[in-house]
C-alpha cells in the first residue's frame, strides 16, 4: 500500500502478538461471535482464531465476522474461508453506513480492532456525514474536529450484546486531545468497566504514532470505574491482559489539570501535582492571559516580505511591521529590538505588509497588490472574508509569545519590541476582564510589566510537567500545545523583586543554549521562596516530567540526553545573592 493510500484511509496494520493478547483478553466461551470493524491485514482475524480455538470452538472461523472498506482487504480472507468461514460474513462498506442487521447475528459478543486513523480534515465530507448521522441515531456524537477513530469506536458498541466486550487500539489522541474529552465520557457510559493502557514503545511500521489499548467490559450495563495501567510494550502487554485488574488501578480523570494524560502517572505523582496546583502562588494561565493565534494572513508568501524585496520593489518601510515567524529567533527570555533588527535583513522574510482600510497606497504598493489579485491571492479564503482582501487583522504588537509546538517545553518570551508574529506562535494578551491577585495587587497598574514572573514560571519543571500532560504529541514526538490548552497550564510565580532580580541571568542562560541551567535557576529560586516545592516534591515533579517526556520522545536521539540534563541540578549558588 502507498503512503498516500494508507493515509487515505488511516491504515496502520496491528502485529499480530498484539491482536493475539487483545482476542485473549476478549473472547471468553466457545460459542463468542467476534467482529472486526476495519478487518485489514487480517490481524485480529487470524488472532481472534487462536483465542476460539483456545476456549473450545468446533469451527473458530464461522464465529467471525469483518468491515473493511478497502476492496483490497479481500485479498487476506483465503485462509478463513478455507478453513469455514462463509463470504457473507464480510463485508466490503464503510463500517459507519454498516448496521447489525446486515450480519446473521444481530449483536456480537466480542468487538476488537484497529479503526482508521484519520484526521477530521483527511474525512470524506460524505463519509463524515454519514458517520454523524450513524451515531446520532444511537444518541451519541462527537466534536466535528474528531479523527475517524472516535467515531468507530463510539458506533462498535451498538453492535455489542449486553455484557460484552471491546478491544481496540487506539491513537494518542485518545488520551489528550479536546475532542476526545466528550469520546472517552460517552465510552465509560457504554460499559461497566473501562481499562486505559497506554503503550510506551510504536506498535505501528512507518510511523511515530503513540498508541492506546482501550477495553470495555460489560457493554450496556451501568459503568463502575474506568482502570488504567502503563504498558511497556507488546510482551508485557500479554501479560497485563492476562489479569487487567490486578495490573491497573483505578483512575478519576480530571479535565481541568491534564485530563487522561494523568493516567501515565502514579498515583502519588497524581496526589502532589494536584496538591500543587492549588498551592499559593500558582497559576492556571487563562487566569493572567489570554491565548491567541499568532496573526493570520491567507497568504504568507505574499503578505510577508523580506527586506530585500521590499527595497527591489521600492515599497516605503512605513507599511511593513516586522513580524516572528518561528521562536527560535528569539532566544532569550525577553525579546528587544536588537533580536528582532537581526533578521530584518536579506532575503528573510521578516515583514508583515500592513494596510488599513481606507488607506491611500502610494503606486508601487499599489502595483504589488494588483499582481496578487493576479495571481489570485485575493480568492484564499482568508482574504475573500475582508474587506478590503489585503487588509490583514489583528496586527497589533503583543505583549508575549509562547510556542505553539517544540520537541521540548513551550516558553513565553516577554516582547519589548515592535513586532508582531505570524499564527506558527501563540500570542498572550491581557485578560479582557478581571485581574489576577497574584499579577495584578493593590500597586500595580496594567501598565507596570506583570510577564516577567510568568516567563519564568513557564521554565519551571511543573510547568513543564503540567505541558506534557496538557498538549499532545505529533509525529516525531514534538509536542504542539493549542491555544486552548494553553489555558490550563499551570505556572507558579515567583515574587516581582525576584523575578526582577532573576530575569536577567536567565535571560543570558537561554540565549548561550542552556535552557536547562534556566529551568534549575527558576526551581531553586521556587524552591528558596515558596513554601510547597520542597526538595522531595522537585524530585518528584522532575520524575513524572521526565516520564512523559521519554515517551513522547522515545525514539528521537536527544531524549535521554534533554532528560537527563533537565534531572541534574549543576553546582548551585542562591538564586539571589542576600541583601
Amino acid at each position: 500500500m502507498t503512503p498516500e493510500r494508507r493515509r487515505e484511509l488511516g491504515s496502520f496494520y496491528t502485529p499480530l502478538p498484539v491482536a493475539t493478547a487483545l482476542a485473549r483478553w476478549a473472547v471468553r466461551r466457545a460459542d463468542d461471535t467476534v467482529l472486526d470493524p476495519s478487518y485489514g491485514g487480517c490481524a485480529f482475524f487470524n488472532a481472534a482464531m487462536v483465542a476460539l480455538d483456545e476456549a473450545g470452538a468446533t469451527v473458530p472461523a464461522r464465529q467471525i465476522y469483518g468491515v473493511d472498506v478497502d476492496p483490497g482487504a479481500k485479498g487476506y480472507l483465503p485462509p478463513l474461508l478455507r478453513a469455514g468461514a462463509e463470504p457473507s460474513q464480510f463485508v466490503e462498506s464503510d463500517f459507519m453506513e454498516v448496521t447489525p442487521c446486515d450480519f446473521p447475528t444481530a449483536r456480537f459478543s466480542t468487538v476488537i480492532g484497529n479503526p482508521p486513523f484519520i484526521r477530521y480534515h483527511y474525512i470524506p465530507r460524505n463519509a463524515k456525514a454519514v458517520a454523524i448521522k450513524a451515531l446520532n441515531n444511537q444518541g451519541l456524537s462527537v466534536s466535528g474536529r474528531a479523527s475517524y477513530w472516535a467515531y468507530f469506536l463510539l458506533y462498535s458498541a451498538h453492535f455489542l450484546e449486553e455484557g460484552g466486550r471491546l478491544a481496540m487500539i487506539l491513537p494518542g489522541a485518545f488520551l489528550h486531545t479536546d475532542y476526545a474529552v466528550g469520546v472517552r465520557e460517552q465510552l465509560s457510559r457504554l460499559f461497566k468497566t473501562v481499562y486505559v493502557l497506554p503503550i510506551r514503545e510504536r506498535l505501528f511500521e512507518h510511523t511515530d504514532e503513540e498508541a492506546v489499548v482501550v477495553c470495555g467490559d460489560g457493554a450496556h450495563l451501568p459503568n463502575e470505574e474506568v482502570r488504567v495501567g502503563d504498558v511497556e510494550g507488546t510482551e508485557a502487554l500479554a501479560t497485563v491482559l492476562s489479569d487487567l485488574d490486578r495490573h491497573t488501578r483505578p483512575f478519576a480523570a480530571s479535565g481541568d489539570v491534564g485530563g487522561w494524560m494523568r493516567a501515565l502517572l502514579s498515583p502519588e505523582q497524581e496526589r502532589l501535582y494536584d496538591d500543587l496546583a492549588n498551592a499559593d502562588g500558582v497559576v492556571r494561565l487563562r487566569d493572567v492571559a489570554v491565548p491567541r493565534i499568532g496573526v493570520v494572513t491567507g497568504n504568507n508568501g505574499f503578505f510577508v516580505m523580506s527586506p530585500d524585496e521590499r527595497d527591489r520593489r521600492e515599497i516605503p518601510a512605513e507599511w511593513f511591521k516586522p513580524v516572528v515567524r518561528k521562536l527560535a529567533q528569539l532566544p532569550g527570555l525577553i525579546a528587544t529590538d536588537d533580536d528582532i533588527d537581526s533578521h530584518l535583513s536579506g532575503e528573510t522574510r521578516s515583514l508583515l505588509l500592513t494596510i488599513a482600510k481606507g488607506d491611500h497606497v502610494p503606486s508601487p504598493l499599489q502595483t504589488y497588490l494588483d499582481e496578487g489579485e493576479q495571481n489570485g491571492v485575493d480568492g484564499a479564503h482568508k482574504c475573500q472574508i475582508r474587506d478590503p482582501w489585503y487588509s490583514v487583522p489583528h496586527t497589533e504588537t503583543p505583549p508575549a509569545f509562547m510556542h505553539c509546538m517544540s520537541a521540548s517545553w513551550p516558553r513565553i518570551v516577554v516582547n519589548r519590541s515592535r513586532a508582531t508574529c505570524t499564527n506558527n506562535i501563540i500570542r498572550l494578551d491581557w485578560p479582557e476582564a478581571g485581574r489576577h491577585p497574584s499579577l495584578f495587587g493593590p500597586e500595580r497598574t496594567r501598565e507596570e510589566d506583570p510577564w516577567l514572573p510568568l516567563a519564568l514560571g513557564m521554565l519551571s519543571s511543573l510547568s513543564q510537567l503540567s505541558a506534557e500532560l496538557v498538549g499532545r504529541s505529533y509525529g516525531g514526538g514534538i509536542l504542539k500545545v493549542e491555544p486552548g490548552e494553553t489555558s490550563k497550564l499551570l505556572v507558579p510565580l515567583l515574587p516581582d523583586r525576584i523575578a526582577a532580580d532573576l530575569a536577567p541571568r536567565v535571560d543570558t542562560m537561554m540565549r548561550a543554549g542552556d535552557g536547562h541551567l534556566a529551568t534549575e535557576a527558576v526551581d531553586r529560586a521556587l524552591s528558596e521562596h515558596t513554601p510547597w516545592l520542597t526538595d522531595r516534591a522537585l524530585g518528584e515533579i522532575r520524575e513524572a516530567r521526565n516520564l512523559v517526556f521519554l515517551r513522547r520522545r522515545q525514539h528521537r536521539a536527544d531524549a535521554a540526553r534533554i532528560s537527563d540534563l533537565y534531572s541534574h541540578s549543576p553546582p548551585s549558588e542562591p538564586s539571589i545573592a542576600p541583601e
